[in-house]
């Protein structure tokens, strides 16, 4: 993994410089294996675990409502774009809607526990206009809880980095190719039920 093309190496010998103020805007850009690192450093004394857990935890959030309102903000623009190619119509937007008013919660920590899936609800949610409030909430649920088990993993198995960066990798490629496979099911579906349904 490399964020702006800086190994994991590099990005810890960075944080060793420029600490918290390096650490937030990494988080926002990539959580789970910063949040690995930060948990690596605070057992070697460079952070503090405690102002690492907030920090990193400030950052996730950050980055999940920005995605949010990329969401909100592009709705139209999207279905106009890209809709047709989808199969996804006004209509089926509406159905998303539904979705996220009836399982809110559900539907936002499971993400959160996901490395590819997550951001495709995130921006969802916003393109379904989630309400702000209660997607902040069940994020910061998720966030919680996910931040703290991962900072903890780095505390006490840090050292592994490398082969726990390369385990978020592999995981994040089947994530991927499995959404993709998903998403190919779903516009054949849905193209298939267009041409049964009577003119």
């Amino acid at each position: 993994m490399a964020i702006f093309s800086l190994t994991l190496d590099q990005i810890i010998a960075l944080l060793h410089i420029y600490g918290y103020f390096l650490l937030f805007p990494i988080a926002f850009l990539e959580g789970p294996i910063i949040t690995v690192i930060a948990g690596f450093l605070s057992a070697h004394g460079v952070f503090v675990w405690y102002w690492a857990y907030l920090v990193v935890i400030a950052g996730d959030l950050g980055g999940d409502i920005f995605y949010y309102f990329i969401g909100r903000f592009s709705r139209h623009g999207f279905l106009l774009r890209w809709g047709k190619y989808l199969g996804i119509e006004e209509r089926e937007v509406e159905k998303i809607e539904e979705h996220f008013r009836r399982h809110p919660g559900k539907t936002i920590i499971i993400a959160k526990w996901t490395q590819v899936a997550g951001l495709p609800v995130l921006i969802a949610a916003g393109i379904a206009k989630m309400p702000l409030g209660p997607f902040t909430f069940y994020n910061a649920l998720g966030t919680v809880v996910k931040s703290a088990v991962l900072l903890s993993l780095g505390y006490f198995a840090g050292a592994a980095y490398q082969q726990i960066d390369s385990y978020f990798s592999l995981a994040s490629t089947v994530s991927f190719f499995i959404a993709v496979l998903l998403l190919v099911g779903y516009i054949i579906y849905r193209r298939r039920r267009k041409k049964s349904l009577p003119k």
